[in-house]
């Protein structure tokens, strides 16, 4: 079973095997042949964003300090190697800023999502948010994609000149596909639990994004269903040039 790596992403880099959110994570899923990255943004207390899911370290790192009251040096020193997961072998894997992490993507051919969490925005408000990360996003030119379950954010980013943006929905039914066809994000992300016997409107004007995708064939499913991209943890095992299903990974 092969699948064309333009219609996966990685989501948070390579998690199965590398901790999420990191350059390391970043770099194994470009290598492995990722077709497009998505990641997490939040603020530090001086507004710089940085490259991570929570806003402690506590799940991935060891520190329970609030990354929204630390400025951005002191953020950039706190380890995410996911030692629980890992032990110290990723003990050097601090929190990149969303600057490395554009940086690391120049020649990155792939769309890159940028996921404004809702823990930064309801801290800091929308404005602040799209102010501090929508430059940054600019960079990648139209291979930007700012994101958010916020359909206001992804509204103002809009408004603002972003190039592409995408919504991420809490729920598949008649009233969010409605403010979907209102909103038109360029891309509409989905839970794969929430749709699984979902069927695809047609005509709309965005690309369908299924995300938490954990095996081959749900991909092979969703994409025969009219899906455009899968979001996988798992992008490597995707990849692979075997025939074993991400189930049966080690």
């Amino acid at each position: 079973m092969k699948l064309d790596p333009r219609n996966l992403v990685a989501h948070r880099g390579w998690p199965s095997r590398y901790p999420e959110n990191t350059l390391a994570g970043f770099c194994a899923a470009i290598d492995a042949g990722a077709g497009h990255l998505e990641f997490d943004v939040q603020l530090t207390r001086d507004q710089v964003p940085m490259v991570i899911h929570d806003q402690t370290t506590r799940r991935t790192g060891t520190s329970d300090e609030d990354l929204f009251e630390l400025g951005v040096d002191e953020v950039r020193n706190l380890s995410v190697g996911e030692p629980k997961r890992f032990g110290d072998r990723f003990a050097d894997s601090m929190v990149p800023s969303l600057a490395e992490v554009v940086a690391m993507l120049d020649s990155f051919a792939g769309q890159v999502f940028v996921e404004i969490k809702r823990a930064s925005i309801l801290r800091f408000g929308k404005d602040r948010c799209i102010d501090a990360i929508l430059p940054l996003a600019d960079q990648l030119g139209t291979r930007g994609v700012i994101i958010s379950f916020d359909p206001e954010a992804v509204s103002m980013a809009k408004t603002r000149g972003a190039k592409q943006t995408g919504w991420v929905i809490s729920a598949f039914n008649a009233q969010t596909l409605g403010a979907a066809t209102d909103l038109q994000p360029d891309y509409l992300f989905v839970k794969h639990s929430r749709m699984v016997q979902q069927k695809l409107p047609s005509r709309v004007k965005w690309h369908w994004v299924v995300y938490d995708v954990k095996t081959r064939q749900q991909a092979m499913e969703l994409f025969d269903r009219g899906v455009d991209l899968v979001e996988t943890n798992f992008i490597g095992e995707f990849l692979a040039n075997d025939d074993q299903d991400s189930d049966q990974r080690p």
